[in-house]
């Protein structure tokens, strides 16, 4: 998945280290990739329990340690 390649990345490894949804999507599709239209893929890995998301003020998406092991043999 590009999401979780994104997430690695930005260094989104935990949730001191979480990336808004936006910017991952820019990091992922480029500059003009709507938000809105992967809001079912960060759902997906979320039920997978590839990410973690807070919402609210110091929110975000981050990277599970086993979304972490996947992201890394993606991208080796």
């Amino acid at each position: 998945s590009t999401i979780l390649e994104a997430l690695l990345e930005l260094e989104a490894t935990s949730q001191q280290n979480a990336q808004t949804r936006l910017d991952v999507v820019v990091k992922a599709f480029g500059n003009r990739a709507n938000v809105e239209s992967y809001a079912k893929h960060f759902t997906t890995l979320k039920e997978e329990g590839l990410i973690s998301t807070q919402t609210g003020p110091g929110g975000g998406v981050w990277l599970t340690t086993h979304g972490s092991t996947t992201a890394e043999s993606l991208t080796s």
